[in-house]
């Protein structure tokens, strides 16, 4: 005799039959749900490192600085306000 396997509501943590459709319990439906796609760290990471060397090229072919100073402005700008706020 084959044991028969269980599966669990996500909601609510009842058990049903791998038959059933809804919850007996809370009514979620078990049809028409996949599972969600993770993302995988590491391609972002690849796509940002791509993105960073692109910038970093096109600021060198334009004879730019890396970072633009407007940039550098701002964030001296927030280190100065929050040394100030903890000082």
């Amino acid at each position: 005799m084959a044991k028969e396997v269980k599966k669990y509501c996500p909601k609510c943590g009842t058990s049903a039959k791998p038959s059933d459709s809804y919850c007996i319990k809370c009514g979620y439906s078990f049809t028409g749900r996949t599972k969600k796609n993770k993302l995988n760290f590491s391609a972002i990471l690849i796509v940002i490192a791509i993105l960073i060397i692109l910038w970093i090229g096109v600021r060198l072919y334009l004879k730019k600085p890396i970072i633009p100073q407007e940039i550098i402005d701002f964030v001296n700008g927030v280190i100065k306000g929050f040394t100030n706020k903890t000082g």
